[in-house]
């Protein structure tokens, strides 16, 4: 479902959980001020919806474990 809708900002303002939930489900909103498109509504890639990982940062070596730094250190991780 690809149906683009041009709304005013105005009206966007009063009808954001809708506009929000016709882009979840794959329209395109184009909001316009003053008649000229200003933003666009669309629905996020299946990428962009991937869950958090714990500590996935830690084991693809972009961040180091503080908890790593303090050898014989005694507190618990979170």
């Amino acid at each position: 479902m690809t149906v683009t809708r041009h709304v005013n900002l105005r009206e966007a303002k009063a009808q954001l959980s809708r506009l929000a939930d016709a882009a979840h489900q794959g329209a395109t909103v184009v909001l316009t001020k003053r008649g000229v498109p200003w933003a666009r509504l669309v629905p996020l890639e299946a990428d962009a919806l991937t869950r958090r990982v714990p500590g996935r940062l830690v084991q693809e070596g972009i961040a180091i474990d503080p908890y790593a730094l303090v050898p014989g250190a005694r507190f618990a991780r979170p």
